[in-house]
């Protein structure tokens, strides 16, 4: 009888990819009925130690399995072992750039209906399980090729030391534990369709030191602007110096904190901005959610996001949801890791549709911030610093001090924006960047309004610099520091019968944003916007100045009026002094108001006595006459 050769091969991607069954035969799933069970041992030191344990049973007599291969994402495997009942399988092991191929060769040929050949394949890898800063994240794969497998099951086992998940996804169907582990067991029908997240501990800290490097080549003197890291609604940042300190901290329509500078013709300086970084897994809101004018920002247009070009406008109309544009450019683009050695050109939205071969972070960002603009969904861009323990995996592919990029998507339901990373989706094989998120990205920049604006730290170079300008590590602990001053300024000049010009100045000496900040004044008869009454957000190193009106006495009074201003939950009073009858500061413009009256007292005893010179010649002539 005649006897098929059927070579299996096993694809595991590392991270939420996980396994994917092909054959050289379109009939093997039909041919075997498959079933494995995977067991991932994650150790102290971080180490995983992977056991998968497969079995194969032949539906057909003329069939049989005499390899089977393995595709691990990952490069830093060791101690890799295949074993049967009776003995040690022979491997073959094959290392490439960013994963490696193990081939099991069976020692016996299994042959005959229901017949079935069970192995194990071993390995011990880094790439599954890692600690960074104050957190431990668990990636496991995912089953790619549902169909090929009759039965799944995903065994994860992890130290007590972790202590309890602050994320889980899915669900597992059952947790066992003892004194030194816990287990989570999720079965076929869980794990099917996506793979397995888990991280332990509820935030990241990061310590940052930061340079920005100016020079005005003008000539004549400039104000210009840096971008500071922002808080988001997933990130709180604690500056705890800024030198020199910048003249004020505004926040932009996207978010960002601009730190004001002055330069005279020629100067050069160095600005270093040293703080820490609170990164959240569930959202901590900060920020008011933006109107229905104000989203319409996030669907016009840009230089790198060709919103209405036909070929992203066609595309956008098949993929509709968000989610079938993240998956669609985390599956069709390629990422170009030559790309990352070179100086990068940034290709733009449209320039990735058509050369999806050759993406880099900035093209999956681009692509997935266009499309959704194209399909009705509010969407920008973010660039900062991404924490990677494999940058083949992760890859971090803008050059020098220029990290990582990835989008963000306006939830409606929700009213947040939400971050995804279809990049790092793409080159783990499949994590799951889209239904969670992770502690390791840090933003230091927001794209909404302009696709190349503000430049992010790390771009502000001098020529010729090699300096790293972005230092980042991870973090044990946040010191947070509230300190506001507050001013209630009188205007230098003002008529005793005018109301008084004055303003109230809040200045923000924290490391850290103050928001929803209220103020009313509670004592005085004071006019002002009501609009200045609440502040949305008030960064480190800011202030906030409130104009107003005081009303004064009609009839002159050598009496200081006295006003109070709450802010929170504290009363700021200050006595104002009303401006004198005779304001010695106003006697310089004492020439201006006095020559109009003087030039016209003038002109009219000039014109009256040529009247009377005129009147009496003309009696004159009238005798004569």
């Amino acid at each position: 009888m005649f006897k098929k050769l059927v070579y299996f091969v096993l694809v595991l991607f590392f991270g939420l990819t996980g396994y994917l069954l092909t054959s050289t035969s379109a009939l093997a799933a039909d041919e075997f009925y498959s079933s494995t069970i995977s067991e991932y041992r994650i150790k102290a030191d971080g180490t995983t130690a992977v056991s998968q344990k497969v079995s194969l049973t032949n539906r057909l007599a003329n069939v049989y399995a005499s390899k089977y291969s393995f595709t691990i994402g990952s490069t830093r495997i060791k101690n890799i072992a295949a074993y049967d009942a009776d003995s040690t399988l022979p491997t073959n092991i094959q290392y490439l750039p960013n994963k490696t191929e193990i081939e099991v060769e069976f020692t016996e040929v299994v042959t005959g209906k229901g017949e079935t050949v069970e192995f194990t394949l071993f390995f011990e890898t880094l790439d599954f399980s890692f600690k960074s800063g104050q957190v431990w994240e668990i990636t496991l794969p995912k089953l790619a090729n549902a169909q090929e497998f009759q039965n799944y099951q995903i065994n994860l086992i992890v130290p007590k030391s972790f202590g309890d998940p602050a994320l889980i996804s899915p669900e597992p169907d059952r947790i066992e534990g003892d004194n030194q582990t816990v287990a989570y067991f999720f079965t076929g029908d869980t794990v099917r369709t996506q793979g397995i997240m888990a991280t332990f501990g509820d935030w990241q800290i990061f310590e940052f030191n930061f340079t920005y490097q100016l020079e005005n080549n003008r000539p004549f003197p400039v104000k210009t602007q840096v971008a500071l890291p922002p808080d988001t609604d997933y990130q709180r940042v604690y500056y705890d110096s800024i030198e020199p300190p910048p003249k004020n901290v505004t926040v932009d329509s996207d978010g960002n904190w601009l730190a004001e500078y002055e330069l005279a013709i020629g100067e050069k300086i160095k600005i270093q901005a040293q703080g820490s970084a609170q990164i959240f897994l569930q959202p901590n809101r900060v920020s008011t959610p933006p109107t229905s004018t104000q989203l319409a920002q996030y669907l016009e247009p840009q230089k790198y996001w060709q919103v209405d070009h036909p070929d992203i406008q066609n595309r956008a109309s098949k993929l509709k949801t968000v989610k079938a544009i993240y998956d669609y450019v985390a599956t069709e683009l390629l990422y170009d890791y030559g790309r990352i050695e070179l100086q990068a050109e940034r290709l733009g939205a449209l320039q990735a549709l058509k050369q999806p071969q050759s993406a880099i972070c900035m093209e999956f960002t681009d692509l997935f911030v266009a499309l959704a603009r194209a399909a009705g969904i509010p969407a920008r861009a973010v660039n900062g610093y991404a924490y990677t323990s494999n940058s083949q995996l992760k890859p971090l592919s803008l050059e020098q001090d220029l990290l990582h990029s990835w989008p963000e998507y306006w939830d409606e339901e929700n009213q947040i924006w939400r971050p995804v990373d279809p990049t790092w989706e793409n080159t783990t094989g499949g994590i799951d960047f889209f239904n969670h998120f992770d502690l390791n990205h840090f933003v230091f920049a927001i794209y909404g309004s302009s696709s190349t604006l503000p430049l992010p730290v790390g771009a502000y170079k001098l020529n010729g610099s090699e300096e790293k300008d972005v230092v980042v590590e991870f973090g044990k602990e946040i010191k947070s520091r509230s300190e506001t001053e507050v001013i209630i300024k009188q205007a230098a000049h003002g008529l005793p019968w005018l109301p008084i010009n004055a303003s109230l100045v809040i200045q923000n000496l924290g490391n850290h944003a103050i928001y929803q900040l209220k103020t009313k004044p509670i004592q005085g008869e004071i006019q002002v916007n009501s609009t200045y009454l609440q502040l949305p957000a008030l960064p480190p190193f800011a202030s906030y100045e409130i104009p107003f009106l005081i009303k004064n006495q009609l009839i002159w009074s050598p009496v200081d009026i006295e006003i109070a201003w709450q802010i929170q939950d504290q009363i700021y009073r200050k006595l104002i002094a009303p401006p004198p009858l005779l304001n010695p500061e106003l006697l310089i413009y004492l020439p201006l108001v006095l020559f109009p009256i003087i030039f016209n007292l003038l002109v009219f005893t000039i014109s009256q006595k040529l009247a009377k010179k005129l009147v009496k010649r003309f009696r004159s002539d009238e005798k004569i006459s």
